[in-house]
């Protein structure tokens, strides 16, 4: 999607004016953590609880192995697609075990919404920039975005799934 599409702009209604459009790349990791939670909401909480092998183990190796995937293409796709992947699995992960997938989906896609309506700002030569906290607009030699978006992701590796009554 990223190859075809490249720099194209979604038109982005802004909450307090200024910039009307965020590169399609910015919402293309929205499509995996989608995929991701929907797998994760189809799954068996009863068959799960009693089987011999650690499912929740298997869960986050394929997570795992789709972010390292996503790494090892990175040059075909964007730095910032394999960043923004890793960092809103995490996020997504995070409030799948504080709620449930569907929540988790939604989360991603508020928070970036708010940032593209709010994480962009002129600098001082008139180009648009993100701000400091906006991570997903970072560029891709952004340290600090990678650092954060790494210890998140470890972090949420060690979180329980969510246990369906």
């Amino acid at each position: 999607m990223c190859l075809k599409v490249g720099s194209a702009e979604v038109p982005l209604p802004t909450i307090l004016g200024g910039i009307g459009g965020v590169p399609v790349r910015y919402f293309a990791p929205l499509l995996l953590v989608i995929a991701v939670m929907y797998c994760f909401e189809r799954r068996l909480t009863a068959v799960e609880r009693t089987a011999v092998a650690r499912i929740m183990l298997w869960d986050r190796l394929a997570i795992t192995t789709l972010v390292i995937a996503l790494h090892l293409l990175g040059p075909l796709v964007g730095m910032e697609v394999a960043r923004n992947t890793m960092l809103l699995l995490a996020i997504a992960l995070v409030v799948q075990a504080l709620s449930n997938e569907a929540a988790a989906g939604a989360v991603c896609l508020m928070l970036l919404l708010g940032v593209a309506n709010t994480g962009r700002s002129y600098d001082p030569s008139g180009l648009v920039s993100a701000r400091w906290w906006a991570l997903p607009l970072q560029p891709s030699d952004s340290v600090t975005a990678w650092s954060v978006a790494l210890i998140l992701y470890a972090a949420s590796l060690s979180l329980p799934a969510v246990a369906k009554r």
